[in-house]
């Protein structure tokens, strides 16, 4: 499992590349439109310097209201959705789950929590247990 600053170091840099994209695309409708930064950023009652940090990606603590102002004032709709990244877990009962299922694999296994795994002869999910563990083979 990655540590809470590796986990924190991945999420700033995924923040600082969606703000170079989003301010990327921000600008391109801007000029397509034939717009300055500060009648973009009159549109929507912000400065036109505020306006140009943005396509720069200058300013660290972006909002998503700033982000949908400054898309809108340029014909663009903001959007954004969350999607499954790195160790997904997320409780104590999955943690005792991942336990059982290391004790079945045989010393010096590796395994990755990341990866959805089926048993081949049952539902989707990590399966062992019982008295005569066996190892299963799993695709």
């Amino acid at each position: 499992m990655a540590s809470q600053r590796e986990v924190a170091n991945r999420a700033a840099w995924l923040a600082r590349d969606i703000r170079i994209a989003l301010g990327a695309d921000i600008k391109e409708a801007r000029l397509a439109a034939g717009v300055s930064q500060d009648q973009a950023g009159a549109a929507v009652g912000m400065s036109g310097l505020q306006f140009g940090r943005i396509e720069r990606a200058e300013i660290p603590g972006l909002s998503i209201e700033q982000v949908a102002h400054a898309g809108a004032a340029v014909g663009l709709k903001f959007g954004a959705r969350l999607y499954p990244d790195g160790d997904p877990i997320r409780d104590a009962a999955q943690l005792r789950l991942l336990e059982r299922f290391r004790k079945c694999l045989p010393p010096g296994a590796g395994w990755w929590t990341e990866v959805p795994m089926a048993h081949p002869r049952g539902p989707p999910g990590l399966g062992c247990g019982g008295q005569g563990r066996r190892r299963a083979v799993w695709r």
